[in-house]
């Protein structure tokens, strides 16, 4: 079975769902336990698991899946699908990939009779956020956020500052690789320590804060 992770020796669909269902039964710590519980030592508290309300095979690799938060995405599966190689060999063929269908009461996307191939609706989410478009306004807001100079935001993205102000603008597309490293960039900061360079006396630096 593929598994939730899309990598080989994790934990499949059924397991994890299943984890989580006795994860689910265990003891909850009271109020008072939990107020005198350090903050250092807190579990952050976890994101609700996205559920799968309906899906439909729109294209030989691509989803419609529409989300019982009533969201809806539309899901392009080619890479995931040709990077799980004989696992995955069966939805090559859009006949098979046609037959997408809810599974395990929304928590994945199944194909087939049974439940054996199939992607899970979080790994299925991933991908959906991973492929949004990013636009002008996001880059000028994550910029604001950084304090970082048109200049030094363009070095970070090896681009020209009359690039990256075309690019916030809405001037010129923003390309497919400058979108995949804005997204690292924005979820891990460790990307920012170690590839950002200040430069001394460049101008556009946002004022400091009061």
């Amino acid at each position: 079975m593929w598994t939730s992770s899309g990598l080989h020796g994790t934990l499949s669909t059924r397991d994890r769902m299943k984890e989580e269902a006795v994860t689910k039964a265990l003891p909850k710590i009271s109020k008072e336990t939990a107020a005198a519980t350090p903050k250092a030592a807190a579990t952050p508290k976890a994101a609700a698991m996205p559920r799968i309300g309906k899906v439909k095979a729109v294209a030989p690799s691509k989803l419609t899946v529409s989300w019982k938060d009533g969201s809806t995405d539309h899901v392009e599966l080619v890479g995931w699908i040709a990077t799980g190689g004989d696992i995955l060999a069966p939805l090559h063929d859009p006949k098979v990939f046609k037959t997408a269908h809810v599974g395990l009461y929304g928590a994945m996307v199944a194909w087939g009779d049974d439940e054996d191939l199939a992607i899970d609706a979080l790994h299925l989410k991933r991908i959906a956020d991973e492929q949004r478009t990013i636009d002008g306004r996001q880059l000028a807001e994550w910029q604001t956020l950084a304090r970082l100079t048109n200049d030094e935001a363009a070095a970070l993205f090896a681009v020209s500052r009359s690039t990256w102000a075309s690019y916030k603008s809405g001037d010129a597309k923003i390309p497919a690789p400058v979108q995949m490293v804005f997204r690292l960039i924005r979820r891990d900061p460790l990307i920012m320590h170690a590839h950002y360079k200040p430069l001394k006396g460049t101008p556009g630096r946002p004022p400091k804060s009061a």
